[in-house]
């Protein structure tokens, strides 16, 4: 039998081994899955799926209203009839429904402000549960619409229901990452996306003339808002609060400790998540005066928070600028002007959302392996190419007919470039390249900037399309490709890397180069880093009958560290 060291961001034990003299990598692997396996426990699922809840009810609520579009312009037309003996201008209109479209995102931009002061005031679990209250309020003003016939009340219930997504946004991402292990935390950011979408599809589906989008069933379809809700809301008190609120911001250490058992139900997994969030405390002690009074203006006057600021305001403004949103708020239209068939216009909207379930799902699937810029940055380049090619189809589908049938295939190929980068990875990048201390506002902040830049398109979308025409979408092409240039050479990968060495990457602020530091030399965690990658990973097997000396105190001064803390926080877990 052969000793084999084990290092210790690969497996959750930091003893050694006896494993047979030659083990095929397959073996390794199966280890390494059956691991993952355990680390991931039904609770933190739950507590993760719960939470992605929230932002079901955010794509359901931006998608609801698109297949009913003639039924709802109907209904404003004859009820200001009705009130002021004339029909309104057509103009008018336009502007109503684009009003009742925007309000939408418009609140969400205020909610989103508000949601870092709200996740620092009552916890992550219970201002989710909390914000859940306005939800029946939205519904019950949309409801009244109807049969008060005041078309005002949609707009109402539809900025009360933004400003409750706005809060959500916040909270799921915060949540999610904060109860999350290093190793799947992309993945599990990765279901905020995916509610999301999930949420599409389903307003798609139930807004169908013959399911809840008729004539006189469409105010049901505004109360199934609430659902995910009261869903929600019977299975938070199920889940654990998050464990660096309790002990970063709550200063409770044993409840923190009682979150993290409870969350992993093994003591060598919550180890690894007390001994990271304990690194970062260590780097708040060392600054009490940066960190201990934290403010919003701190966002835009330290170095390193003013680049992480600004990369992902970039971030989130080229993807709503991307023309997503536009496209799934309007989808009616933009199939009607691209010569679909009225009648199949509603199965080709379902059809979208179920491609962009799927790819999302392909997404969850990658995202570890291929790394967060790739995955952004490839799929980027796709948009930017699908968007010109739809424009240059629609300018040409009056003298080529086929070029009907081929524009929705562009359309399709968009929508698979959008979920696989920009859909899943936006949040995901926000959340990972902020500090604990720095990350509620941050989030609020850049929440802000999203649903700003969202509204502001909501509101000027359907103008910009009657003035540009189908020119709009390069427009949209000239975004995308000029934001995923800048991100090509300054963001950072952050796959399977701690917040820690992200923010300081972004702190060094030098174009994005593996393993490189900012003057261009090899920095002393990057070269360990390489050479755990020229031996096989970063969890390959170091054979110490085998190994050269020099191997030997590379595996001593990556694992010896960690086991010490490792022992330590094993103590403070049995005291829990």
């Amino acid at each position: 039998m052969s000793t084999w060291s084990v290092p210790h961001n690969f497996i959750h034990s930091t003893h050694e081994l006896d494993v047979k003299a030659d083990p095929t990598m397959a073996s390794i692997t199966s280890l390494a899955k059956k691991t993952l396996r355990r680390q991931v426990t039904p609770i933190m699922l739950l507590t993760v799926i719960t939470a992605a809840l929230s932002s079901t009810m955010y794509g359901y609520n931006m998608s609801k209203l698109n297949t009913p579009y003639e039924i709802l312009l109907s209904f404003i037309n004859t009820t200001y009839t009705e009130r002021n003996g004339v029909e309104p201008a057509p103009t008018f209109l336009t502007l109503i429904w684009s009003v009742i479209i925007s309000a939408f995102v418009g609140a969400g931009a205020l909610g989103s402000f508000s949601s870092g002061v709200f996740a620092e005031k009552f916890g992550r679990r219970r201002g989710l549960f909390i914000n859940h209250l306005l939800a029946f309020a939205s519904a019950a003003a949309e409801m009244a619409a109807y049969y008060c016939k005041v078309y005002e009340l949609l707009i109402v219930g539809r900025a009360i229901i933004g400003f409750n997504s706005g809060i959500s946004q916040g909270l799921v991402s915060l949540y999610i990452a904060e109860v999350s292990p290093k190793q799947v935390r992309g993945a599990f950011l990765s279901f905020h996306q995916i509610g999301i979408v999930i949420g599409i599809l389903l307003g798609q589906v139930l807004s169908l003339e013959f399911v809840l989008g008729g004539v006189n069933t469409w105010p049901f379809l505004c109360g199934f808002s609430v659902m995910p809700c009261l869903l929600s809301c019977c299975l938070l008190p199920l889940c654990p609060e998050s464990p660096r609120y309790l002990l970063s911001v709550r200063k409770d250490e044993a409840a923190a400790k009682a979150a993290l058992l409870r969350l992993t139900r093994s003591k060598h997994a919550a180890k690894e998540l007390l001994n990271e969030i304990r690194e970062e405390e260590k780097v708040v002690s060392s600054r009490p005066d940066l960190y201990e009074s934290f403010q919003y203006r701190d966002l835009f006057t330290r170095p390193e928070l003013r680049r992480s600021l600004m990369m992902s305001a970039l971030l989130n403004v080229s993807q709503q600028w991307s023309g997503i949103n536009a496209i799934f708020a309007y989808s009616h239209s933009v199939f009607y002007n691209a010569g679909v068939d009225p009648e199949a216009i509603q199965y080709a909207i379902i059809g979208t959302g179920v491609i962009n379930v799927v790819v999302t799902f392909i997404s969850l699937a990658l995202i570890e392996k291929v790394g967060r810029r790739k995955l952004l940055l490839i799929p980027n380049w796709i948009l930017v190419g699908s968007l010109l090619v739809l424009t240059a189809c629609i300018n040409q589908q009056s003298n080529f007919a086929w070029l009907n049938y081929f524009t929705i295939c562009i359309m399709l190929a968009y929508i698979v470039g959008f979920g696989l980068g920009f859909g899943p990875l936006t949040s995901m990048i926000t959340c990972e390249t902020f500090e604990q201390q720095a990350r509620p506002q941050a989030m609020a902040v850049i929440q802000t900037v999203h649903y700003v830049s969202c509204f502001v398109l909501m509101l000027t979308f359907k103008f910009m399309e009657a003035a540009m025409k189908e020119f709009i979408f390069m427009l949209f092409a000239c975004i995308v490709a000029v934001a995923t240039t800048y991100l090509m050479f300054y963001l950072p990968e952050s796959a399977h890397r701690s917040v820690k060495e992200v923010v300081a990457d972004i702190k060094d602020g030098w174009r994005w180069r593996p393993c490189n530091g900012s003057d261009g030399a090899e920095s002393e965690g990057a070269e360990i880093a390489r050479k755990r990658r020229k031996r096989g990973s970063s969890g390959t097997y170091i054979k110490r009958a085998d190994a050269r000396p020099e191997d030997l105190q590379l595996q001593a001064a990556v694992t010896t560290p960690l086991r010490k803390a490792d022992y330590d926080a094993d103590d403070d877990l049995e005291e829990a």
